[in-house]
């Protein structure tokens, strides 16, 4: 009899043991996916031209000024459309989590520049 109960004992520890671990590793992968969807909408992506101007001319209306516009002018512009990507790579970042006062803080890496098209 009292065999029987420790072996009901130890079917009821291993059995409680092995539910509880699968249930503990499912909660935080279901962390780590809610976490990198929060990442996710931080993202930011910006479209522009980078432009630049360079001249050997002043211009402030003299007549030198007149005589370099019409001889002697080397005036180039450069305009380069791009677009770029900011947000937070959380491929090889490790994430902080902590709780106080029953609120959950999320510690990210700090954000950088993803990606860049020119």
């Amino acid at each position: 009899m009292f065999l029987l109960i420790i072996i009901i004992a130890l079917f009821a520890y291993f059995l409680g043991k092995k539910e509880s671990a699968s249930k503990t590793v499912d909660n935080v992968v279901m962390n780590d996916v809610l976490i990198k969807q929060i990442a996710e909408l931080s993202a930011l992506e910006v479209q522009g031209n980078a432009s630049i101007k360079s001249s050997n001319i002043k211009d402030d209306g003299s007549v030198s000024d007149n005589f370099k516009k019409l001889f002697m002018e080397r005036t180039f512009n450069i305009s380069v459309p791009y677009v770029a990507k900011y947000g937070i790579n959380l491929n090889n970042q490790k994430i902080n989590i902590e709780e106080k006062n029953k609120q959950v803080y999320i510690v990210l890496p700090n954000p950088s520049c993803l990606a860049m098209n020119f």
